[in-house]
């Protein structure tokens, strides 16, 4: 933590990493990655550079930090499972399309940029999520960990093709096209 002086009186301020991570975070969601930088941050603190790099080494260490935040609020927002009637791995492709759809700026950072996605893909909230098609499907570990990945190149797919507005599609249309790849890919398991 550490201590910023604020206005004529000059009283201290204390800002704590975490008021430095969740700033930015904020940031991010509203003007993603690229317009993160020290001086906004500071602004926004209404404090001077000092403290962000007391706590945080240096820009990369600080976007670094936002990063895994980004991820961990994106596995919080795919797993939330609100209707009983839909099956859990379905949810969360529809909330993997809304994510892209409600926060565009995060999904770019995530999924369309020049990022390490081991990060993302080491999430312990990925095998929660591959439990779900243990669940419906008799797959070995391999076999899930290869549907897993087919689901999620077409869900990426559409994701990226409503974010972008070349294809406008309603939650319905969404939900159709997620079971209906999910079934094929169910016989394409069940016949190799």
């Amino acid at each position: 933590m550490c201590y910023c002086l604020e206005g004529d009186i000059m009283p201290k301020v204390r800002v704590t990493k975490d008021d430095i991570l969740n700033i930015s975070f904020d940031m991010v969601r509203i003007n993603g990655i690229d317009n993160l930088n020290a001086r906004r941050i500071a602004k926004e603190l209404n404090c001077s550079v000092q403290p962000i790099f007391f706590n945080f080494s240096n820009m990369d260490d600080l976007k670094k930090s936002v990063l895994i935040k980004c991820c961990d609020y994106f596995y919080e927002f795919v797993s939330n499972l609100f209707d009983e009637e839909i099956p859990p791995y379905k949810q969360v492709g529809i909330n993997y399309i809304k994510f892209a759809k409600e926060e565009p700026n995060l999904f770019k950072l995530l999924f369309m940029s020049d990022n390490d996605l081991s990060m993302i893909e080491n999430n312990k909230s990925v095998d929660i999520i591959k439990q779900y098609i243990g669940k419906s499907l008799p797959l070995s570990d391999f076999d899930i960990d290869s549907f897993h990945l087919k689901m999620w190149i077409f869900t990426q797919g559409l994701a990226t093709l409503v974010l972008n507005n070349n294809l406008k599609l309603t939650d319905e249309q969404i939900s159709s096209l997620l079971t209906n790849e999910f079934k094929a890919l169910s016989l394409y398991e069940k016949n190799k």
